[in-house]
């Protein structure tokens, strides 16, 4: 590779040789033609006035003015244009040997890139196979305090005394079920009032629900997640590499149990209030 990429840079500098000179001797030819030109304007009119004015009248003077006057404007247009050419043809060339240039620029970044990728891939592949013992314990061990560390923040969660499902956890949900739902309704209304109003806004009524309701349904996400993460674990048979999870796995499908039957009250004790409220208005 490293012999190509020398006979690339060869012929790169060889093409900007070539494309110098030739710039170069356009440059030079143009120069010349202008001097030529100068030239043949300076010596025309010292010929014609030694030679012509010789016994000739005013009018003849005047034509041959006018006749010298056209043959200089003539010879600067020619000059003009001849000049435009050249250098037409001078960015004509440096357009081409720019864009040949880049290309080849482009095409030598090209292989490097690609050699550099295949060497990278290969220095992976040779590393994975010589280390592989060592990558994949080092995946599992990763693994498992990803796990760890995912439980022991759900158990966290699961075990917080101040989430509404811990709401009259001193009963049994079955003697909660028993409670009228009227009853509990009222009961946990007042409560979400007791928590969420500030002293400052006691005639709020509706932001207290508001926010119970929020509450109630942020935390059951909380307890299916633990739930489902103990579910895959019992399901790989790695459940006994996490230890003490049985206890927390029961409270959380209580505690969610809990959280809908109460958001069901609430909800039912919300309807019921307002259709007497319209009722009697």
């Amino acid at each position: 590779m490293a012999g190509k990429e020398l006979k690339i840079k060869i012929r790169i500098k060889r093409q900007t040789f070539k494309t110098c000179a030739f710039i170069c001797l356009a440059i030079f030819t143009a120069k010349a033609k202008e001097k030529e030109i100068s030239l043949e304007k300076i010596s025309a009119p010292e010929t014609g006035q030694t030679n012509f004015y010789i016994n000739i009248d005013n009018s003849d003077r005047i034509e041959n003015n006018n006749l010298q006057d056209a043959s200089s404007n003539a010879q600067s247009q020619s000059q003009s244009t001849s000049i435009s050419h050249a250098n037409a043809k001078v960015h004509s060339v440096i357009k081409i040997f720019r864009e040949q240039q880049f290309q080849e620029t482009f095409s030598l970044y090209k292989r490097n890139t690609q050699t550099r990728a295949l060497a990278l891939n290969s220095f992976c592949q040779e590393y994975a196979t010589d280390h592989r013992w060592e990558i994949s314990f080092g995946l599992i061990t990763g693994m498992y305090a990803y796990a760890w560390i995912t439980l022991l923040y759900l158990g966290y969660q699961v075990l917080r005394h101040d989430s509404w499902s811990c709401w009259k956890d001193n009963l049994p949900f079955d003697v909660l079920r028993a409670i009228p739902e009227q009853e509990l309704g009222k009961e946990l209304v007042f409560a979400a009032q007791q928590k969420y109003q500030k002293p400052d806004t006691l005639d709020d009524l509706l932001t207290p629900l508001i926010i119970f309701l929020r509450d109630v349904d942020q935390e059951p996400a909380y307890f299916q997640r633990f739930i489902a993460w103990h579910t895959w674990l019992k399901r790989l048979f790695i459940s006994r590499l996490f230890p003490h999870q049985v206890q927390l796995k029961e409270q959380a499908e209580d505690k969610l149990k809990r959280l809908r039957y109460l958001k069901d009250i609430f909800i039912r004790w919300i309807t019921d209030y307002k259709l007497a409220v319209d009722t009697k208005l």
